[in-house]
């Protein structure tokens, strides 16, 4: 079987692009999501796991156990893009996945449970001699993102302490010039 002259160079094109890593678009544009959510920070202390995020689906419009201010907020986020990233972090996965711009430490969860074996405050005694310039660590979700990759959606959970720590969902968009930046916030659970 004989190549075209064009579709060889086309070919080329295309393995030459897979090879470089240029097609990496979902890859590359997680890392630019994940580098706007962390503007500001060097490193990062990761759980093993991903976040899981639970899509509380859309507020009641009448009544409910919702609280009416949470619900007006979550009514402003798009619902099919929740319910992407509900499904995308529905099964845990290993946090190392995650393409993240920064240096990041893994954290299992047997040292964790090993660090909090002698209780909350014990554990994060033991926990900041074990990483002295860190506050804590944090669990991240795989990034979801809008049909138009314009949107995306993260959820992040920080443990910082028995009574300090939260689950945030963050809403990013894609300005024209390609640089993300953080449209929304909502917390869904904070100690």
């Amino acid at each position: 079987m004989s190549i075209a002259p064009i579709a060889r160079s086309t070919l080329l094109i295309v393995v030459a692009t897979l090879v470089s890593g240029a097609s990496m678009v979902a890859e590359s544009s997680e890392r630019v999501v994940f580098d706007a959510l962390l503007a500001g920070q060097d490193s990062i202390v990761l759980a093993a796991q991903t976040a899981q995020f639970q899509n509380p689906g859309p507020p009641p419009e009448i009544g409910g156990r919702m609280d009416p201010q949470f619900a007006a907020e979550l009514r402003r986020f798009p619902q099919p893009l929740m319910a992407r990233l509900d499904s995308l972090s529905r099964a845990p996965r290993p946090s190392g996945s995650l393409d993240i711009p920064r240096h990041v430490t893994i954290v299992s969860d047997s040292l964790l449970r090993e660090i909090f074996s002698s209780g909350v405050r014990g554990g994060w005694e033991d926990f900041r001699r074990r990483y002295p310039r860190r506050d804590g660590y944090e669990r991240l979700s795989p990034v979801a993102f809008s049909a138009d990759s314009t949107e995306a959606m993260v959820y992040r959970e920080v443990h910082c302490g028995g009574l300090c720590g939260d689950g945030t969902l963050y809403w990013l968009r894609r300005s024209s010039d390609g640089r993300w930046s953080v449209i929304g916030s909502l917390m869904f659970w904070v100690s």
